[in-house]
């Protein structure tokens, strides 16, 4: 028989009806989308609650347990299975205006399953029940930045402080090549968005998978470059020079996909060799 690990009860203060639980997607994942025809809204990290009424007193238990909890009391109003992936296990309650506020509980990033359970009968003070247990284990995701493209360039690039490339080649017929401590690709609209992880480990598979490139960065500290035509120096590049991340210094694997019109660069410490 599973058993709960820990659990917390919060009052939250719903907006526009609803509330949140979960926490920031990985990658391009989506987030929960406004409750629509239903009671829940689910992303790929998070979940959107709709409520009974905004005024009357709400309560939230969060619970996690070690396998699949007994079923909830049969007097609730509402109750709905779902699946969400949480990169950090930071769990938090999110008041929608207000945004998100500390649970004070985490649990080990990875897949898993929920079940929300509701008390909704209107006049009364409403409470939910949000059960998560694991379904499959992941590594961390340690730290993301995003960053917006600029338009009018041709391609771009990611490159380590401490690389000994002085100009980068013109890329080729592919749509990305690697060069000493550099990483440079080809991109077609106006301004998508790079979106930068550290994994600890490798990470889940969203969108495809990519061969992992081998990428040793001297110093870890990463700029973004925006490449005009042809060899492009290094040392020339000023305007279109944007600091990105700073790394530990170490060798990586990296995965960059194209999630329609973005990018997605995923790093993770290449295992050591003997």
């Amino acid at each position: 028989m599973a058993e709960m690990i820990t659990a917390v009860d919060h009052q939250v203060y719903p907006d526009y009806r609803m509330f949140g639980i979960g926490e920031n997607p990985a990658g391009f994942g989506e987030q929960p989308p406004t409750p629509a025809g239903g009671w829940l809204g689910a992303g790929h990290a998070g979940v959107r609650i709709g409520v009974g009424e905004d005024l009357i007193e709400t309560t939230l238990r969060v619970e996690h347990w070690d396998g699949e909890p007994p079923a909830a009391p049969p007097d609730h109003d509402v109750q709905e299975s779902i699946r969400l992936y949480l990169p950090t296990g930071q769990l938090n309650p999110d008041e929608i205006t207000a945004g998100a506020r500390d649970l004070g509980l985490a649990v080990s990033p990875g897949e898993y399953d929920v079940r929300i359970t509701g008390w909704r009968r209107g006049g009364a003070p409403q409470h939910y029940l949000a059960q998560f247990w694991l379904r499959t284990p992941a590594p961390a995701l340690l730290r993301s930045i995003g960053c917006l493209i600029h338009a009018g360039y041709d391609r771009i690039a990611i490159v380590d402080e401490g690389a000994t490339i002085r100009a980068v080649p013109p890329i080729g017929p592919q749509w990305f090549a690697v060069h000493d401590a550099l990483v440079q690709f080809r991109y077609e609209q106006d301004r998508p968005t790079l979106r930068l992880e550290l994994w600890a480990g490798l990470p889940p598979i969203w969108w495809g998978a990519p061969e992992p490139i081998a990428l040793r960065l001297p110093t870890g500290r990463l700029h973004m470059l925006h490449l005009p035509p042809g060899e492009a120096g290094i040392a020339e590049i000023n305007n279109g020079r944007i600091p990105l991340e700073t790394l530990p210094p170490s060798d990586y694997n990296l995965s960059l996909s194209n999630v329609g019109p973005n990018f997605l660069a995923q790093l993770w410490p290449a295992p050591e060799t003997t």
